[in-house]
């Protein structure tokens, strides 16, 4: 289980950052409002980590069971809206008197006519049902749902400087470990205001995978390498660009590793490229390709 997952907050109090927007929906909660929702802002700012806390707050442990989590980039088609999102909508809550919940993430993948369709089932199942709508994009959201939820559109945005301490705070002692003030502070940079990143990297440091003193570490995996005059500037160039198929290629050039080595470290090569493609934060990806590469390198036989 990832950090991610681990320490998801369940409750408002363990939420970090966005203290209005945590104030306003809790009201909307504690009056038992039950309007529709959006979210939108960065990835990383805690939109679906508040989607779930509204599932959590009607249905603690069982919020799972009765909060639909339905990913729009997944399915994101007409035929969705009107029959699977419509009939839990209209479904009998799994406790009486509280609302079914539908979470939609990554709604901007929804097409404009299932768009049109989730409106329809929003109106129809109004007194039933708590719509939430997680997007990157609000301009991607139709006028006429926007509309609707005008009064609860809240806009997450990346978390301040001292919201990233106090969360690698939060996260460390709940770990039971310790982080030098040099390595928070290297973490908070890199993350920008990303709380899923600092949780990526905090994790990383964890695993001993984080590359920390890039500078230092770029100079011995190069001394490694054996590169050095315009090869280093290439292998730098490379590294920065993420480009890791022609960091691949200048190893296989490489006349200092035995044919085996170069298989494992290209194996290695290829894993972290298929993940940096894929990935929100490619930077924790390119660092564990470093320090694997640097593993392999100093051990054995070249």
């Amino acid at each position: 289980m990832t950090l991610k997952e681990k320490f998801r907050p369940k409750v408002m109090e363990d939420f970090v950052g966005h203290p209005g927007i945590k104030t306003a929906i809790g009201n909307q909660l504690i009056a038992d409002s039950r309007q529709d929702i959006i979210l939108h802002g960065p990835p990383g700012t805690g939109k679906t980590a508040m989607a779930r806390i509204i599932g959590y707050f009607y249905y603690g442990e069982r919020y799972e069971s009765g909060m639909m989590d339905l990913n729009a980039s997944d399915e994101n088609g007409v035929d969705v809206m009107r029959h699977k999102v419509a009939k839990r909508a209209r479904a009998k809550p799994i406790e009486p008197g509280k609302p079914q919940i539908v979470f939609l993430d990554e709604a901007d993948a929804l097409t404009p006519q299932a768009q049109m369709a989730l409106r329809r089932t929003m109106e129809d199942y109004d007194d039933n049902c708590i719509f939430i709508l997680a997007t990157n994009n609000l301009n991607a959201i139709i006028d006429p749902i926007q509309s609707r939820c005008i009064a609860s559109t809240y806009f997450l945005d990346r978390l301040k400087p001292d919201e990233v301490w106090e969360l690698m705070e939060k996260t460390t002692i709940k770990m039971g470990v310790e982080i030098d003030a040099d390595i928070m502070s290297d973490i908070s940079q890199r993350a920008n205001g990303d709380a899923r990143a600092v949780l990526d990297y905090i994790e990383s440091w964890h695993n001993g995978s984080m590359m920390l003193e890039a500078p230092n570490k770029l100079k011995i995996l190069m001394e490694l390498l054996m590169v050095g005059g315009p090869e280093t500037y290439k292998f730098l160039e490379y590294i920065e660009g993420k480009d890791l198929s022609a960091l691949s290629q200048m190893l296989m050039r490489s006349g200092n590793f035995t044919l085996a080595k170069k298989t494992t470290l290209n194996r290695i090569i290829a894993d972290c490229d298929y993940r940096i493609q894929r990935s929100h934060n490619p930077d924790v990806h390119l660092m564990d390709v470093m320090n694997r590469l640097n593993e392999v390198m100093v051990g054995g036989d070249r």
